[in-house]
């Protein structure tokens, strides 16, 4: 079980930010030998989930705004940068922090939708999550990507 907490970015202290950007980096930059610049300049506009197991970060995804409004005027958000240390995984967590992004998404804003840009290997994780496949395959960062929708 973790312990969930969401925060803003201004929210973050700097340890809790660190943990953050250092947990992306060990698993999209140098797990996945991708690399690319993390730091996108769109954390700042994020709603950031951390799940906790012992204060030790173990996942996080983001929640996108669709523009630079704030969330719950957003008309359709986007959640991104879904991450699960690999001591972590096979547990559930990525999952979990799927169902607390959207819970929270239902009970925080109008959206009607959320969108993500999924890895294709993680096809029928998504799926399995109610999301559907749209649009056509696109590389991001060399990966094969999908946009995935869920309607809400």
């Amino acid at each position: 079980m973790l312990d969930w907490h969401f925060k803003t970015f201004d929210q973050l202290s700097n340890e809790q930010l660190y943990a953050l950007l250092k947990l992306r980096q060990d698993i999209f930059i140098v797990e996945q030998d991708c690399p690319y610049s993390d730091a996108d300049n769109r954390d700042q506009t994020a709603l950031h989930l951390s799940g906790y197991q012992r204060d030790v970060l173990v996942a996080a995804l983001r929640i996108l705004p669709a523009a630079a409004d704030a969330i719950a005027s957003a008309p359709e958000l986007c959640l991104g940068r879904l991450v699960v240390s690999a001591s972590a995984r096979g547990k559930g967590y990525g999952k979990a922090a799927i169902h607390q992004a959207l819970d929270y998404i239902r009970k925080h804003s109008a959206a009607s939708q959320v969108t993500l840009s999924g890895q294709c290997y993680l096809h029928r994780f998504y799926c399995e999550l109610g999301f559907d496949p749209e649009g056509d395959i696109y590389l991001e960062d060399g990966i094969e990507h999908q946009r995935f929708i869920i309607r809400l």
